[in-house]
């Protein structure tokens, strides 16, 4: 579980595909938010790479946004999320707490990524490219 309440604001992220390495699914996880208790999927993984990826994070009606031509995230990667939405072997695939991944396979490749409220903790964080604004 994260260390610290996660925002509860609206928190967003999109990727033009996601692989995943050493990928499993760990249920259903109650983060502290910094508005109560939310029931996230949690995922671990070795290793996390996400091309194209923008992050949208909406507060008090002011949005702020980052992007990275690349993410990468190595060494005991924890992700949760409330949704998280792609494409699995030609199907496109929703995850929530109420309709959770199965039989998802260590090795892992999601194209159009979309993850709701993501909080992602790494021993390792490589980004490039990198460009933030605010609207």
């Amino acid at each position: 579980m994260p260390a610290a309440p996660v925002t509860g604001d609206k928190f967003g992220l999109t990727s033009r595909f996601a692989i995943l390495h050493g990928v499993s699914y760990d249920g259903i996880a109650s983060v502290p938010t910094a508005h109560g208790i939310k029931q996230m999927l949690k995922f671990s993984m070795s290793y996390m790479k996400l091309p194209e990826i923008v992050l949208t994070a909406t507060q008090g009606g002011h949005a702020f946004m980052t992007r990275d031509s690349s993410l990468e995230l190595s060494g005991h990667v924890e992700l949760y999320t409330t949704r998280l939405t792609g494409v699995l072997n030609g199907i496109r695939v929703t995850f929530t707490s109420g309709e959770p991944p199965s039989g998802l396979r260590p090795d892992t490749t999601l194209a159009n990524v979309v993850a709701d409220q993501p909080f992602v903790t790494a021993n390792s964080l490589r980004a490039t490219g990198s460009q933030a604004g605010s609207g």
